[in-house]
């Protein structure tokens, strides 16, 4: 579980239960599901869904509660291990794998438009065969 998550949910529920919300209420004005709700609280959203879908209900959820969901997601991302922007994983192999794919399908588009130009030619030839004939 994670701690930042497990924190802001702890608050989330405190607050909640502070004003007197039941978590049936807060399902239904925010059409986040109550077993979605319940994870947020417990802390464990994290292992049920993306974490952008997460984010998005902890700020949902919050701004309900009358809280700033930015300033909610702030504080949860504080000391979340975050990657530089182009720093993307693709995992072992991938970008070979997807350069050999980008390769063989140039080389099939180009060998289908030799294919087509040489049976559009051959159309062609013999069109104008059987006409010079006749």
């Amino acid at each position: 579980m994670n701690t930042q998550f497990t924190r802001v949910g702890a608050f989330l529920k405190e607050r909640r239960e502070r004003s007197g919300t039941a978590l049936q209420d807060v399902e239904t004005a925010t059409s986040i599901r109550l077993a979605f709700l319940k994870a947020i609280e417990e802390g464990s959203i994290e292992e049920h869904i993306d974490i952008a879908y997460a984010r998005g209900f902890v700020k949902q959820y919050a701004n309900f509660l009358g809280i700033d969901g930015d300033r909610v997601l702030r504080e949860l991302m504080q000391g979340r291990q975050q990657r530089a922007p182009g720093d993307f994983h693709y995992g072992i192999g991938s970008i070979e794998k997807r350069r050999e794919v980008a390769a063989s399908s140039w080389l099939i588009r180009r060998a289908l438009s030799i294919g087509l130009a040489l049976l559009a030619g051959g159309i062609l030839w013999q069109l104008l065969r059987h006409f010079a004939k006749g």
